[in-house]
């Protein structure tokens, strides 16, 4: 980790966006998958500003001293909860971390800030899904989540 210089964990940025659009599609193997696909900068500027009004919903970034450019990124949202006492979740999306980048922790500090920021909106646990391949599986055990239960989605 020396090698890298301090791995700076914070909220993105809406100067943050060409990067993140440049980022983001590394989350696919195949470039021309579905989850590949990005929105034009204007509509992307205009998604984050809608974000920025619910409040509730946060892109985090980790960049790295040595070249401050976009490490890994991962979206969260905290949603309020009628169980647990009130108390609400965090759902974590989008958990990218650049090509060139992985293998050297720096999704692991991205995520251990994910769940700094979730203790203190005083959610009561994390969660995210993930499509289950044998090294994601061994990366989210690493950084702190167990598997539990089954996932359901159904794409619209």
């Amino acid at each position: 980790m020396d090698a890298l210089g301090a791995v700076v964990c914070r909220m993105a940025q809406r100067s943050d966006l060409a990067a993140l659009l440049t980022l983001i599609p590394q989350i696919e193997r195949d470039p021309l998958a579905d989850g590949a696909q990005v929105p034009s900068l204007a509509h992307a500027e205009a998604i984050f500003d809608q974000l920025a009004r619910h409040g509730n919903v946060f892109i985090l970034v980790a960049t790295v001293a040595a070249d401050m450019d976009l490490a890994a990124t991962c979206t969260m949202t905290i949603s309020p909860s009628l169980s647990h006492g009130g108390r609400p979740l965090a759902t974590i999306e989008t958990v990218v971390v650049a090509t060139w980048r992985r293998g050297q922790g720096i999704g692991k500090q991205l995520l251990a800030y994910a769940f700094a920021h979730a203790r203190e909106a005083g959610c009561y646990k994390v969660q995210l899904i993930t499509c289950g391949r044998p090294d994601q599986i061994g990366f989210y055990r690493s950084a702190g989540f167990s598997w539990e239960g089954v996932g359901f989605k159904a794409y619209l």
